[in-house]
């Protein structure tokens, strides 16, 4: 995609398009690399940091399990704890799916627009 657009930008100056659009490549690369490291980061952040306080996982799992021996209080509790965790992997789930498409918007889109022009004329000069 970015050989087409470059070629049709520079139809005139086909000997300079091959050159540019390495350039252009190795800029968008760049902000690919730090764009994944940040996903990856949150991502792991998501992970490993409990975090219980979202108002759906509140409501979903407000109540209190009731140990009754009789009706099998083992089972019942796992029931619940899987319930719980479900729930909360959940809630991490509708989080990176809100996070990722802004990360990538921001970082890697916006960041490589900003900085094209600058970082293509320090190159070439």
């Amino acid at each position: 995609m970015v050989d087409r657009l470059i070629s049709k930008i520079f139809m005139r100056f086909p000997n300079v398009s091959g050159e540019v659009s390495e350039i252009v490549k190795g800029i968008v690369a760049n902000h690919k690399d730090k764009t994944l490291e940040m996903i990856k980061s949150i991502t792991d952040a998501d992970l490993n940091y409990i975090f219980t306080n979202d108002w759906d996982y509140l409501m979903k799992n407000s109540n209190y399990i009731q140990s009754d021996e009789q009706e099998g209080g083992n089972s019942k509790f796992i029931r619940e704890i899987r319930l719980r965790l479900d729930n909360y992997f959940s809630i991490i789930v509708r989080n990176i799916r809100d996070t990722v498409p802004k990360i990538v918007g921001y970082h890697l889109i916006r960041k490589s627009q900003d900085n094209m022009s600058l970082e293509l004329w320090q190159i070439i000069n």
